[in-house]
């Protein structure tokens, strides 16, 4: 079977679209033919694959197959883009049916990341078509060539996002079809959520017992302070709505409109021991605070640094696939699921492989595994069941938070330094390694989960989404959005890695960020890119203090040339008002460069090497 990539342009007068063939590497570009178009899809064993085209470019194909002209095929494209309306209820598609296969290489990535970012992330030019798609009248032929070169570039980038998708997306995804005799093409065309509920044959039931959770009779209720007891019996209290009891929003009759109150409570001194806002229980603690919510639980000190000694370790330990296992070992999976035994042969089956080291059955069996917990949180999904879903969150939530307490009770040098649903990081004496062991085996023994375990040599924590390890291993661990760009990005975000790699590099290894950024010599590590939203209308470039219209998404420098100013998005309020609004991050002076046109001696290394040192100061207070 060949893998044809495409994309299609809609005009008022014209019409365009790129075929191009992954087994060949050849182009088919076709304007205002329906008859070459529909000759060329009678090809045999072909699966069409573009980015974001199961809700446009299938049915704006299929609009063209049954004999759609400009003008029926413009409406149809102001139907799903400018009213935001379903594709399949277009009129004059309606007794129609797609007769293709086709996949979107948009499935099961972040929302709002688009062909252009994902291009950007990667290195490629992204410079776009000069020709408005509102244009009022037909194109000339120096258009469509251009046109032509614009949808070339399209489908090349969807080529390249398909390769860095093959391995570790697509091809799991295939391997799971198979399981249950599914055609390829079937597999293909599924989400993950949807393959998933498919695999372990969901049937939806409705349901309305969201709020009856029972705890396992595992986990040590003596361990876990009455403040998160009473946080989660608050599900109990029926006079507590839904919407307050999740998301803490009450509504109020005189002003017509839902409020968040904060309810902040105090010991007898008067000082703040915990509060509900939004949805969530805040435990205000010397060291870091614990935010419990419905979704998970996170601390992590603050600006805070430690190093291993002969007399004091640091150690992570986790839970081995903890959402799987709670499921396993509680019975939480969704009651939609006919056989649960076949849930827990694929996790045998999976943690056999991984110890094995066959990746390919590891990988299929993971994407089952990692998918099924969102599912059943997912109304769309056959798997949906909120009870079973908020079972194995909450679940997750206190059996960890039983260890947390464990050890801090019975260890007197234990100290969190960070905690969340799945994990404690902890540093504690040497000479208590081993009651800290021992407290751990009981747990696992009650709770029949297992712990992984890494030893660190240095942690260095901004707060508790952004922080750097060095294990003892020699390994590098980044987390957040300061440092998660740290030996390179990756399709979803691959922006200032030089700053990242420095910061690290300085935080780690004590290497002066100077250093790391003059050495620099990939210009794309240097990068920053730059999206306008899609509630914004336009995007401005200030140049010689004038506002020059540039697209909306561009790969962004700074630069010593005074004449570039910054980039902002504008948009008119619904009171009229028009509002420019400076992209985020973005520095005073900037040079747009879509089309990698420009070299390392053309960018200003201060403002990385400015921008570096202050993030080190957002780390830890100070730039030695």
């Amino acid at each position: 079977m060949d893998i044809i990539f495409y994309d299609l342009e809609v005009f008022k007068y014209d019409w365009t679209v790129t075929f191009k063939s992954l087994r060949t590497g050849e182009y088919w570009f076709y304007h205002n033919d329906n008859n070459s178009v529909r000759k060329f899809m009678q090809r045999k064993n072909i699966i069409l694959c573009g980015f974001n085209s199961k809700m446009y470019d299938d049915y704006i194909l299929l609009a063209i197959l049954v004999g759609a002209d400009n003008y029926t095929l413009k409406k149809l494209n102001d139907w799903i883009i400018q009213e935001k309306k379903l594709p399949w209820e277009f009129p004059f598609l309606q007794g129609h049916w797609k007769n293709f296969d086709s996949f979107d290489l948009r499935d099961d990535l972040y929302m709002g990341l688009s062909l252009k970012v994902i291009e950007g992330n990667l290195g490629m030019n992204i410079e776009e078509s000069s020709i408005p798609f509102d244009i009022d009248r037909p194109l000339t032929d120096e258009e469509i060539e251009e046109i032509r070169m614009y949808n070339k570039a399209d489908v090349d980038a969807t080529e390249r996002l398909f390769h860095e998708r093959k391995s570790n997306y697509l091809k799991p995804k295939v391997d799971v079809g198979r399981l249950i005799g599914l055609y390829d093409t079937d597999s293909l065309k599924m989400t993950n959520a949807k393959l998933t509920a498919q695999i372990l044959s969901a049937e939806k039931i409705p349901r309305d017992d969201e709020r009856n959770y029972v705890a396992p009779k595992v986990i040590d209720w003596g361990r876990i302070p009455k403040v998160i007891r009473d946080f989660y019996s608050r599900m109990y209290d029926s006079s507590i709505s839904d919407d307050e009891l999740f998301k803490g929003k009450v509504y109020n009759p005189e002003t017509k409109k839902y409020e968040k109150p904060k309810q902040i409570f105090t010991d007898k001194k008067g000082n703040k021991t915990h509060m509900y806002y939004s949805g969530k229980l805040t435990i205000f603690q010397p060291d870091m605070d614990y935010v419990y919510a419905w979704g998970g639980v996170h601390a992590g000190i603050p600006k805070y640094i430690e190093e291993s000694t002969d007399d004091r370790i640091i150690l992570l330990w986790d839970v081995n696939s903890l959402y799987p296992s709670v499921m396993i070992q509680y019975d939480f999976l969704s009651r939609n699921v006919p056989n649960p035994e076949e849930f827990k042969e694929i996790y045998d089956v999976r943690m056999k492989a991984k110890a094995e080291g066959n990746k390919s059955v590891s990988d299929s069996r993971k994407l089952i595994l990692n998918t099924t917990y969102g599912a059943m949180l997912n109304k769309y999904n056959d798997l949906y069941d909120p009870l079973m879903g908020r079972s194995v969150c909450i679940t997750g939530q206190l059996v960890m938070t039983d260890l947390l307490f464990g050890l801090t009770s019975e260890c007197e040098s234990f100290k969190p330094l960070n905690f969340n649903t799945d994990g404690i990081l902890f540093s504690l004496d040497r000479n208590e390694l081993d009651k800290a062991n021992e407290i751990a085996k009981e747990w696992e023994n009650r709770t029949r989960l297992g712990l992984g375990e890494d030893r660190i040599k240095k942690i260095v924590q901004k707060d508790v989404n952004n922080y750097c390890m060095l294990l003892e291993n020699g390994k590098v661990v980044t987390t957040g959005g300061m440092v998660g760009n740290y030996g390179g990005g990756n399709i979803n975000n691959n922006s200032l890695v030089v700053v990242h790699n420095a910061l690290v590099n300085y935080l780690l290894y004590d290497k002066p960020v100077e250093n790391t950024i003059n050495e620099e010599t990939d210009i794309l590590n240097f990068q920053m890119i730059a999206r306008t939203g899609g509630t914004y209308l336009k995007t401005y470039h200030t140049i010689n203090g004038e506002r020059v219209e540039v697209q909306k998404v561009n790969r962004v420098y700074a630069t010593k040339d005074i004449k570039y100013g910054t980039i902002h998005k504008f948009k008119i309020d619904k009171n009229g008002t028009k509002r420019y609004d400076k992209i985020a991050n973005l520095p005073e002076h900037c040079i747009i460069d879509n089309r990698n046109e420009l070299s390392i001696k053309d960018i200003d290394k201060d403002f990385y090497i400015q921008l570096a040192k202050k993030r080190v100061k957002q780390f830890i207070g100070k730039v030695k």
